[in-house]
């Protein structure tokens, strides 16, 4: 009995882990995604021939991705 359920925890232990990871990796996504989404409107917007908002903006979010998965990891 208690093999059972020293089983189905470690299986639910493991599935709560590949969810919680999942999402940390749909939410990275999602950051960068809308940064390069938001330099290539403001360059549109700006009529520059050098995509500055674009470079600019997939950096920022590219760090700002790399800031929520140190800052999810540490608790």
């Amino acid at each position: 009995m208690e093999r059972n359920k020293e089983k189905r925890n470690k299986q639910k232990t493991s599935l709560n882990d590949y969810v919680r990871f999942s999402a940390i990796g749909l939410e990275m996504a999602i950051v960068v995604v809308a940064g390069v989404w938001g330099g290539v409107a403001l360059d549109k917007y700006c009529l520059f021939r050098v995509p500055v908002f674009r470079l600019l903006f997939s950096f920022l979010s590219l760090f700002a991705a790399m800031w929520i998965l140190i800052r999810t990891i540490k608790k």
